[in-house]
């Protein structure tokens, strides 16, 4: 849940950078300690750890508040692929720059505490040397907190971008779902109107439980759950609302079957999957029949996937043409399955019997079981 005060996520976000800052300081302070000291203790100067402390923590403070400038410069002159010379020039002088003024510093910290550089300081050329080795490391400093910084905002630039694209998919297959919706309804409606028109005069009981069939397919279109995935449980039962109309309209000429795996009802499935499928069954396998005709619905569980398979024994696919034979519906589902699975799914149509007839549609999709709570424990 988002928060209604945004300074709140801000002043979060700005504590949590404090502490990554403050713990990244603290051990580079113990790293360069333990260094230092295990080096002074083969050889000349002072060897205690509490003077190789103080030093390292004096260095690296004065370093620490200096970050914040290299940090503005780095995302101000960013270094990148197509323009880097003039920004590499400039945070080269400015790594010179700012590790000049922050060795003076030091090195008058040093200077004013006796206790901090205890007589290594005792000439002017005492001084210089070490001077020119804190210089050296400041440049290395510098071009650390520059490196760090960029890498930090191209990983923070690519996480958005890649937020960013999953919601536009998610966007895009949400704008699909409710253009399938939309086509779905006026064309189904006009079809059943006109059917139901010849059915008042013709068998008036099959006008009613027509008109009854139809009102329960509106109520789960329009009431039905308008989420990008549900069950396979609900979507069998919004299949099986649209084949009972059909089934009506079409007499004793339709069959119709549904099977499924106790295991698969709580499967997740996109929502409105099967619509465009079965549709085509009746569209180009049943009423181009003229004997009675059957349609199937299986449902089963395959290792790690979900195979589901529509089968209808109408006259069966068309010659395959140049490309995919698929018509607006197949390319429809084929899209969606993309944008949500990616390559873990597959959409096949073949014929069901070499010359004698029949189409199979059948879909496979990871295997998904969705919590107790989104199945509503409803029954087929």
């Amino acid at each position: 849940m988002q928060t209604p005060y945004p300074y709140l996520r801000r002043s979060a976000h700005s504590l949590r950078t404090a502490l990554t800052f403050l713990l990244i300081l603290a051990v580079a302070t113990l790293f360069f300690t333990g260094v230092a000291y295990v080096s002074a203790l083969s050889g000349p100067g002072p060897s205690a750890a509490s003077y190789m402390f103080f030093w390292h923590t004096t260095k690296f403070c004065i370093w620490a508040a200096a970050s914040p400038a290299i940090i503005a410069l780095a995302r101000r002159y960013p270094i990148d692929r197509t323009a880097w010379i003039r920004p590499a020039a400039l945070h080269f002088f400015a790594a010179i720059v700012f590790s000049f003024a922050v060795t003076t510093l030091f090195i008058t910290c040093l200077w004013i505490l006796p206790s901090l550089h205890r007589g290594l300081f005792s000439s002017l050329a005492d001084a210089i040397q070490n001077g020119c080795v804190a210089f050296s490391w400041g440049v290395l400093i510098y071009w650390a907190v520059l490196l760090a910084t960029s890498a930090h905002d191209n990983y923070r630039r690519y996480r958005s971008e890649q937020l960013l694209g999953v919601h536009l998919q998610a966007l895009l297959a949400e704008a699909q779902l409710r253009s399938l919706r939309m086509q779905l309804q006026p064309h189904f409606l006009f079809n059943t109107l006109h059917s139901l028109s010849d059915l008042v005069l013709e068998d008036g009981q099959a006008a009613v439980r027509m008109i009854t069939k139809l009102g329960d397919f509106l109520r789960l279109t329009i009431e039905g759950p308008g989420d990008q995935i549900i069950t396979l449980r609900q979507e069998l039962e919004f299949a099986r609302s649209y084949l009972e109309i059909e089934q009506v309209r079409f007499h004793d000429r339709l069959k119709i079957l549904i099977t499924a795996e106790p295991e698969t009802y709580a499967a997740q499935v996109p929502n409105f999957v099967l619509q465009p499928i079965v549709e085509n069954a009746v569209r180009h396998g049943i009423s181009t029949r003229i004997g009675a005709g059957r349609i199937t619905i299986n449902a089963k569980r395959s290792a790690s996937q979900l195979q589901i398979t529509v089968e209808d024994d109408g006259p069966g696919p068309p010659a395959p043409r140049q490309g995919r034979n698929d018509g607006v519906g197949l390319a429809n589902v084929r899209a969606r399955l993309r944008q949500l699975y990616g390559v873990e799914q597959s959409l096949e149509l073949m014929g069901l019997k070499q010359g004698k007839g029949g189409t199979i549609v059948s879909l496979n999709i990871p295997f998904i079981v969705s919590k107790p709570a989104e199945t509503g424990g409803e029954k087929m």
